[in-house]
């Protein structure tokens, strides 16, 4: 009958740390400079729109673009795409 083949104890390779966890400058992408202020001002947008909406309908009683409080999804969907863009920024 054959023997099984066992493994030598010193023959195991150990991976260090930064075989685990690459740094920058090993190769993983790093996002652009602009990208992550303009995530931010894209939410803030979106807030400002919010506000804007607010304001000109409680205060003058004027509707933008028609579509009533619609303009608070739109608000809170442009807040969105800044936030998952941030979500990607590395």
């Amino acid at each position: 009958m054959p023997e099984s083949k066992k493994r030598k104890r010193g023959s195991k390779k150990v991976q260090s740390n930064s075989e685990l966890h690459p740094t920058w400058s090993e190769g993983m992408k790093q996002s652009p400079r602009w990208y992550a202020p303009l995530a931010v001002t894209i939410m803030l947008v979106g807030l400002l729109w919010m506000v804007v909406h607010y304001a000109l309908a409680l205060n003058l009683g004027i509707n933008m673009l028609g579509i009533g409080n619609w303009n608070i999804a739109i608000g809170f969907g442009v807040i969105m795409v800044g936030f998952i863009m941030l979500m990607w920024w590395k």
